[in-house]
């Protein structure tokens, strides 16, 4: 593995799940629609504007340029006009301006939203395909114990990446204060004046690697693939997008119980660990000496 990116991760999750995940010995990849978080993009995300907005507000702008102290950058057709007018001094006040533009600039904001809507279409066709499934960097990641592992109940596995296809796209979750979105105004703007290339498409699999900067402990990191089943663009039911994917036993490297996690549980996962994962380590969390920190050691049954 590169220095960028460990040679495992750890899928954190509850005793339920995990003694699923190690009996079937198949991960589940699902499509974010299932995550319920309010701040993921999902199939009905849109965008934050409508086409009046859109228009009145490049009319503003279009006009604020053609007023303005000093002359527009670019060279799109609709900029060189804006300079044409300028050098003619072709308005006197932005109101006669508005009247001009609005009759311009209709066709080409209804043509760029008819864009957006083909775009959106195709958002959506790209959340009902894509799976994801999710880990974190280290096994001792409190947050992650606590956010994901039942309150240290549950039970972390942690999966080598080398080997799997599905696995080479893991990446770093990035923690910042703005929210994913589609498209911005701005943006659309600037398509509209300066014929700057439209990138919406392009960012999809990108707004799946972005949460708040206020789960950073976390230190998430996910992996992002296409469904391997054939999802029907009429299924709008999210609770029907996922797939249990197999993955291969030698990908199991360690297995971590949670410093709460109940004895019978343990015996289960020993149980299945022993006769299907021989190789794989055991290791029990523990409170660490100092701090709200956890130590990992060697799990000594009972």
């Amino acid at each position: 593995m590169s220095a960028d990116k460990p040679d495992s991760l750890i899928k954190f999750t509850d005793s339920t799940a995990a003694l699923a995940i190690l009996a079937e010995q198949k991960l589940r990849w699902s499509s974010p629609d299932r995550f319920g978080d309010p701040f993921e993009l999902s199939c009905k995300s849109d965008f934050n504007f409508d086409l009046q907005f859109l228009l009145d507000s490049t009319i503003k702008l279009a006009s604020s340029m053609i007023f303005a102290p000093e002359q527009p950058k670019g060279d799109s057709p609709l900029i060189n006009a804006i300079r044409r007018w300028r050098d003619e001094d072709r308005f006197r006040t932005a109101e006669e301006a508005h009247g001009v533009l609005r009759d311009l600039l209709t066709k080409m904001v209804d043509y760029r939203h008819d864009q957006l809507l083909a775009a959106h279409a195709k958002w959506q066709e790209y959340v009902r395909q894509v799976r994801v499934c999710c880990f974190s960097a280290k096994p001792d990641n409190v947050t992650a114990w606590e956010a994901f592992a039942d309150q240290h109940r549950g039970i972390a596995i942690r999966f080598a990446l080398a080997g799997s296809e599905a696995f080479a796209s893991a990446k770093p979750v990035v923690y910042q204060m703005e929210r994913p979105q589609l498209t911005s105004l701005r943006e659309q703007l600037g398509a509209i004046l300066h014929n700057r290339r439209d990138t919406i498409v392009e960012r999809f699999k990108d707004h799946f690697f972005i949460k708040g900067s206020h789960r950073k402990l976390e230190q998430e990191w996910r992996c992002q693939i296409t469904s391997p089943s054939d999802v029907s663009i009429a299924d709008m039911d999210p609770a029907q997008w996922y797939d249990d994917i197999a993955f291969a036993p030698t990908q199991i490297t360690g297995v971590f119980f949670g410093i709460n996690t109940d004895d019978e549980i343990k015996n289960q996962v020993c149980k299945i660990v022993q006769e299907r994962y021989p190789h794989a380590k055991i290791l029990q969390a523990v409170l660490g000496k100092t701090g709200y920190t956890i130590e990992l050691e060697k799990f000594a049954k009972n």
